[in-house]
């Protein structure tokens, strides 16, 4: 089964769809300074989710051979 985290669950099937993996939730339940990795999403590939020292959310997809941040959640 494909799973979709809450951008592309957002982009793909529209608003009011709970996404498979839900970002906010993860990201809330970090430690500052840590991350979550391994998350497969359908749409993104390999993500980690990450809180910054300063509380930050932080997602790091791998793109290729490179890794990309971005933070559209």
């Amino acid at each position: 089964m494909a799973d979709f985290c809450t951008k592309c669950a957002k982009e793909h099937f529209g608003e009011g769809v709970e996404p498979d993996i839900d970002v906010m939730k993860e990201f809330e339940s970090l430690d500052p300074g840590m991350c979550y990795s391994g998350y497969l999403c359908e749409g993104c590939g390999l993500i980690v989710i990450g809180k910054t020292e300063e509380g930050e959310l932080r997602i790091i997809k791998l793109d290729g051979d490179s890794l990309n941040d971005w933070q559209e959640y």
